[in-house]
């Protein structure tokens, strides 16, 4: 499995830029996730546990159950979020392309 991954590193690079990008948007939105669950000024600490935790059994619920498509955002889940930027020259065609050759 590891080795797998590691193979994918080029396409990835090619694709999305250098890896500290993709992972800094990843990480800022999972920030985002949590920020949205402090709710006390007192015990932050706590509010992010109960929050984690919570994610956590989401996931777990919809991996075991196949709750996928009842357990996602929605309909709006598609659309921009505000910061976010659609680039119409990042085809996902070339993407697409890129997994057939390997």
């Amino acid at each position: 499995m590891t080795i797998h991954g590691l193979l994918h590193i080029p396409q990835d690079i090619r694709l999305c830029g250098p890896s500290w990008v993709t992972w800094t948007f990843f990480v800022e939105c999972f920030c985002g996730d949590l920020q949205h669950g402090l709710r006390s000024k007192s015990q932050p600490w706590a509010n992010l546990n109960k929050r984690v935790m919570k994610m956590a059994y989401l996931e777990q619920l919809a991996v075991r159950f196949d709750l996928e498509g009842e357990l996602s955002m929605g309909e709006g889940a598609s659309e921009l979020q505000r910061g976010e930027k659609l680039y119409p020259e990042c085809a996902w065609k070339l993407y697409q392309d890129l997994l057939t050759q390997y």
